[in-house]
């Protein structure tokens, strides 16, 4: 009776180690003996895993059944679940491995595998994994259950050793001290990152809301445009969000233009402040940031940025995750902010993205947390790091 009892909790147990839902979803797909010698590629239902059978992988006729389902936890050996749970059978062995490959959700860093389990067992065992973009990639050759888990930070080591920003900056927003740098000093360009000053100068000499503008010749440029027609209006409000939630450049220099001063004396004034606020190594020679000589530290940068965001107005633009606006022909156009990390589960008060080929990837964000509010600036990161850099950096010390 007592090995009864014993079996029965283990079976329990493994049943309910992890706490997966129901599955959401499930597929069947049947391979005949034509489709197996010529190979085929299964999808599942919501796009996101791929099976991947080489020609003459079976021996004969396969079925594939593949279930989708959720965890209710976040994590799994405190490793942060970061994609469905996918249980995949096939009634047959395959002579050659098949090739999975599971796209994950993720605004960090830290290294992803893909682990697989085998059915009616408990543990998780880590596949060679490869990353291509926000695919995790590797090979199995039985049926069981697939799922990727992205590695737990313990130490703010485990977190630099994947930054690739050249230069970074962490401040606390409230004290303004300087939590972690690396080449802090380091003078870059700074790109569209400069349109947090041209903000400042502007709200100087503010022009009514309501007021109506438009783009004109002297101010347009590329790549990022606020998108109006040959003498197409909207309103000042709207040419704000464009300039700081979009970061159009003809935005930032048509607000430079009608705030009375003309470009020279609206980039000395811009150069001025910098010194007021003892930016030592800080120059600026254009409003939109294009110009590779607007240029900066990572310090620095995240002092302008400290400062910038204690205008309200600034902080609703930057802190805004995508808006429409309206123009004078009755065309709505929609505007998004350039960072992604409105979706992450930062809690993010302002964001501001740059880039030029001389600045690299560049990123500001603050963002609040249990334990503090800090301000991040990324310089110089890689291709689509900027993102991740920033969401790193903020997630461990707003939660350290």
């Amino acid at each position: 009776m007592n090995k009864i009892i014993t079996t029965f909790a283990i079976l329990i147990t493994l049943l309910f180690s992890y706490n997966i839902t129901n599955a959401s979803s499930e597929q069947k797909i049947s391979l005949d003996n034509k489709t197996v010698v010529k190979g085929y590629t299964i999808v599942s239902n919501d796009k996101l895993l791929s099976i991947a059978v080489k020609p003459n992988a079976f021996a004969g006729a396969t079925i594939f059944t593949v279930n989708k389902s959720e965890a209710n936890e976040k994590t799994i050996n405190n490793q942060k679940i970061k994609s469905a749970l996918y249980s995949v059978s096939f009634n047959n062995k395959p002579k050659t491995p098949l090739l999975i490959k599971i796209n994950w959700q993720s605004f960090s860093n830290l290294p992803k595998n893909v682990y697989w389990r085998g059915y009616n067992q408990n543990q998780w065992q880590q596949l060679p994994t490869k990353i291509v973009d926000k695919q995790a990639i590797a090979e199995i050759i039985d049926s069981g259950d697939l799922i990727v888990l992205e590695q737990t930070a313990t130490n703010i080591n485990d977190i630099t050793k994947h930054v690739s920003a050249k230069s970074f900056a962490v401040i606390d927003a409230g004290s303004g001290k300087v939590l972690l740098t690396k080449n802090g000093n380091q003078v870059r360009s700074i790109a569209s990152l400069t349109k947090l000053m041209t903000a400042m100068i502007y709200l100087e000499r503010p022009v009514a809301w309501q007021t109506k503008t438009n783009i004109t010749k002297e101010d347009k440029d590329i790549p990022v445009t606020i998108g109006l027609k040959d003498n197409e209006e909207v309103d000042v409000k709207s040419l704000w969000f464009a300039t700081l939630t979009k970061s159009a450049n003809d935005a930032a220099k048509a607000l430079a233009r009608i705030s009375g001063l003309n470009k020279n004396d609206f980039v000395k004034r811009m150069n001025s402040w910098a010194k007021e606020l003892d930016l030592k190594n800080t120059s600026f020679s254009d409003p939109s940031g294009l110009d590779k000589n607007n240029k900066s530290t990572a310090i620095e940068v995240a002092t302008l940025a400290r400062a910038a965001f204690t205008y309200p107005d600034i902080v609703e633009a930057t802190g805004t995750k995508e808006l429409t606006i309206n123009t004078n022909q009755n065309r709505n156009l929609i505007l998004k902010n350039s960072t992604t990390l409105f979706d992450s589960d930062l809690k993010i008060i302002a964001a501001k993205t740059g880039y030029t080929t001389e600045a690299g990837r560049c990123q500001i964000i603050k963002a609040d947390g249990e334990k503090r509010s800090v301000i991040v600036v990324v310089l110089g990161s890689g291709f689509g790091k900027h993102t991740t850099d920033a969401y790193d950096l903020a997630s461990w010390f707003t939660n350290n």
